[in-house]
C-alpha cells in the first residue's frame, strides 16, 4: 500500500523492498515454529503426557490448549 503510493521510484526499490518483506516474514514465522515447538514440549513436561496412549500428540496439544495465544504471551496466560 505505502509502497504503491509514489510511482515515482524504480523498479528496483519495489523490488527490493518485496523481497524483504518476504524475508522477514519468513525469519517471523520460523520464529513462530520454534516457539510453538517448545510451548508443545513443555506442555508435554507440564502435563506429564509424552506418549499417544497418554494423549501428548501434537494433535492433542492444538485441541486442548489456546497454543496461539500461548506462544505470543509465551505462557504467561493460561
Amino acid at each position: 500500500m505505502l509502497l504503491m503510493a509514489n510511482f515515482s521510484l524504480p523498479l528496483s526499490t519495489f523490488l527490493r523492498a518485496s523481497a524483504m518483506l518476504l524475508v522477514l516474514g519468513a525469519v517471523a514465522s520460523l520464529g513462530f515454529v520454534k516457539a510453538l515447538i517448545a510451548t508443545y514440549r513443555l506442555w508435554q513436561l507440564q502435563e506429564q503426557r509424552v506418549s499417544v496412549a497418554e494423549r501428548g500428540t501434537f494433535k492433542d496439544f492444538l485441541a486442548e490448549t489456546r497454543w496461539c495465544r500461548l506462544v505470543l504471551t509465551m505462557g504467561h496466560f493460561h
